[in-house]
């Protein structure tokens, strides 16, 4: 009979020839947010689980053991690449040997995953947001034109940045529903960041005459356009995302991480427009709006309503973020587990947003409960950026990440559940 795979097209490798093994073909990585996991580590435990499922079977069905040889309920598990039951016999073969390996070969295994480390410690837009704080009240008129230059330069790069990554996207890949995460809305990341820069740089201008002379509300209203436009995209993507939750449960262990993404997009929002609408009075218009006095007014309490409507929606999606990994909390469990890797810097980069909203809607209404809240958020997120410094650091070590012949976190998953799929087609 012919077996199809329920995973896509694209994810399908190239699968083995061997007549009696089942035909199940291991698959790539479509994640852009894992790393390595140790490779006997994950072998082995996916080879426990499916003897433990054959012992268990009361019928008298031919298993099928890693190589496709019909195997018994008291036949030792056998893998081509670690013998018995994931424990190697052998040496391994040229294509598996991890032998002598220089610092040269462990940095050429780097791939793009590693960036999201930057992201959680820092990028372009953290340092335009600081050079506001300790620069403006230090310096010149000099350094409020640079921020100015500084902002409209990186609104430019971001929008071309955006749009240039979709069209790349959608031109050249395939992405199924069914391995969605919020990780799609990382294209829209430079955008959603545009709306904090302007609210700090317009909020650390002395007065109302040094906002005029860099034409601050040019400055404010590009930055809500911006900002609307990379919330709207993340907004729809929201929809794909429930959607597949609803059909698909929840992501892979190795994914897992990901689901914290959905946090920024509306933690990003809450922070531009809370803080664009504390500066409009004072600062950005001063005057009035259209000849009207009671314009600022009016666009001050919807900025703050407006805020405090998505700052709902922030904490929601970091609530079922959190409990989604309730599961794969426990340590060593045999199927729920998840290991140090690059995708755990979506622990922290994403709910900075968070942090930064509340405090934004704490000063907002005046409330100091919301602001301690905020702050105590901000303490355990240091904490937490630490505690996945620390562990990255530990598996670089270990050697669990960066070195040559190591399958990432996903593809162990998938390799691990073709073999399951493998036994079930054997015993049909």
């Amino acid at each position: 009979m012919s077996t199809t795979s329920p995973l896509p097209r694209l994810m399908n490798d190239t699968a083995s020839t061997n007549p009696l093994e089942s035909q199940v073909p291991y698959f790539k990585d479509d994640s852009s947010a894992n790393e390595s996991t140790h490779r006997n580590g994950w072998q082995r435990s996916g080879l426990e689980v499916g003897h433990g499922e054959t012992n268990r079977s009361g019928n008298r069905n031919i298993d099928r053991n890693t190589n496709g040889v019909p195997a018994g309920p008291d036949t030792p598990i056998v893998d081509r690449d670690h013998g018995v039951d994931g424990v190697d016999q052998q040496p391994d073969t040229q294509e598996t040997a991890v032998g002598k390996v220089s610092v040269r070969d462990r940095i050429g295994c780097m791939t793009w995953t590693w960036f999201t480390l930057s992201m959680a410690t820092g990028g372009i837009a953290n340092v335009l947001y600081s050079n506001d704080i300790y620069g403006i009240p230090k310096t010149g008129l000099w350094f409020q034109t640079t921020m100015q230059v500084c902002f409209w330069a990186y609104s430019t790069l971001s929008v071309i940045a955006s749009s240039g990554l979709y069209l790349l996207l959608w031109s050249t890949q395939e992405f199924p529903i069914s391995n969605m995460t919020p990780l799609w809305t990382f294209p829209a990341y430079p955008l959603l960041l545009i709306g904090p820069i302007a609210s700090n740089l317009i909020s650390t201008l002395p007065d109302a005459s040094a906002a005029a002379r860099i034409n601050s509300t040019a400055i404010a209203f590009g930055a809500i356009c911006f900002q609307a436009t990379g919330f709207l995209l993340s907004l729809m993507i929201y929809s794909a995302f429930m959607y597949r939750l609803m059909t698909k449960k929840l992501p892979q262990e190795t994914t897992r991480p990901g689901m914290f993404v959905s946090v920024g997009p509306s933690g990003f929002t809450v922070t531009a427009v809370v803080g664009l609408a504390s500066s409009v009075r004072t600062i950005i218009l001063p005057d009035g709006y259209m000849g009207n006095v009671d314009g600022p007014f009016i666009l001050y309490l919807m900025g703050n309503l407006t805020g405090l409507f998505i700052w709902g929606l922030c904490l929601w999606f970091c609530l079922i973020s959190i409990g989604a990994h309730w599961q794969v909390a426990r340590p060593n469990h045999p199927e729920h587990h998840i290991s140090p890797d690059m995708t755990w810097n979506s622990f922290v980069f994403p709910n900075t947003a968070l942090a930064t909203a509340t405090l934004q809607i704490g000063t907002a209404f005046g409330s100091n409960a919301i602001r301690i809240i905020g702050t105590v958020i901000s303490v355990l997120l240091v904490i937490v950026w630490l505690y996945v410094l620390g562990m990255l650091i530990r598996a670089l070590f270990l050697k669990r990440l960066l070195m040559p012949g190591q399958l990432d976190g996903a593809t162990a998953q998938r390799k691990k559940w073709a073999n399951k799929v493998g036994n079930a087609i054997g015993k049909i």
